[in-house]
């Protein structure tokens, strides 16, 4: 039998658009895995992952100190890092800053999904 795995390839069956290179201060950094990491010119790192069909509840059950801005179920993961995630293009968009508060993180957030077209 087959298990499901995350797509590595075969772009073209993703209904997702391509991660932008760069969108308000930040720029393309690296892509790893499913991560994608932007640098600002403070030399912050915003870093977006993307699971196609995947829903934000089944995302946020590890998180605690969890909060709703907006569009955004923010919450902190058990290294206290914070992230925010919600769902796009037929799947769940999450970004983290580490040592960024939900609100900052989540204007960055929508900033960063203004430009993933």
């Amino acid at each position: 039998t087959t298990k499901p795995t995350t797509q590595k390839s075969s772009k073209s069956s993703s209904t997702a658009p391509e991660m932008p290179k760069s969108f308000d201060d930040f720029t393309f950094s690296k892509k790893k895995d499913l991560a994608t990491t932007y640098t600002n010119s403070d030399g912050d790192l915003f870093v977006v992952a993307y699971g196609k069909g995947e829903t934000v509840e089944a995302n946020s059950t590890n998180l605690h100190d969890i909060e709703t801005i907006g569009k955004w179920t923010c919450g902190k993961d058990s290294d206290d890092t914070p992230m925010c995630l919600t769902e796009a293009h037929s799947g769940t968009v999450l970004t983290l800053m580490i040592d960024t508060p939900f609100s900052t993180l989540t204007e960055i957030s929508d900033s960063f999904l203004d430009a993933w077209k």
